[in-house]
């Protein structure tokens, strides 16, 4: 779908348990299709991954997707994110690497959360640091970095004493 601007088709997803990459690469995606569900999804890979020019995604049923990589990586003009129940998710590498155009993202219940490596990195205009819980992270190294517009960021709001790889994670931010 690398040319098509829309997808001219109702996509009932509804019972997908394997939604990876469903939308990877579909550079000229402005809107999300209509029908599109994620309520029984597990598997959700890089499901937006290089959707450049989507600016919105609208709210969907996350709350059995055990693994938020790659999720909206490449997604530039992205200007908003849903709330998103990330409870069950382990992974959240590069979930929102490069979206250029977030400014707030809400804050995540990632508790069983191990991987956030780039989780935010490029988020060049990401204002407002969200909570995350790191409490169970091996790896935090990257994920803030390159957030160069971040104004508000409280490090009390965050549980250092576990992930072992910090490499990066502040680099290119304040």
């Amino acid at each position: 779908c690398y040319s098509m601007e829309e997808i001219p088709f109702i996509l009932d997803t509804s019972s997908a348990v394997y939604m990876s990459y469903l939308f990877n690469a579909c550079n000229s995606l402005k809107k999300i299709p209509e029908g599109v569900s994620t309520n029984s999804a597990t598997q959700a890979v890089g499901l937006f991954r290089g959707c450049y020019l989507i600016e919105e995604i609208p709210d969907l049923d996350t709350s059995n997707v055990t693994s938020f990589y790659e999720f909206f990586e490449g997604c530039y003009n992205l200007k908003s994110c849903p709330n998103l129940d990330v409870s069950s998710s382990t992974n959240f590498r590069e979930m929102f690497l490069i979206c250029r155009n977030l400014e707030e993202i809400p804050d995540l219940n990632s508790s069983l959360g191990t991987d956030f490596e780039n989780m935010f990195s490029g988020c060049r205009n990401l204002k407002k640091a969200p909570i995350v819980d790191i409490s169970s992270a091996d790896e935090v190294n990257g994920m803030f970095n390159d957030c160069r517009s971040i104004e508000e960021f409280n490090a009390n709001d965050y549980d250092f004493s576990n992930p072992f790889n910090f490499n990066g994670m502040f680099r290119y931010c304040f």
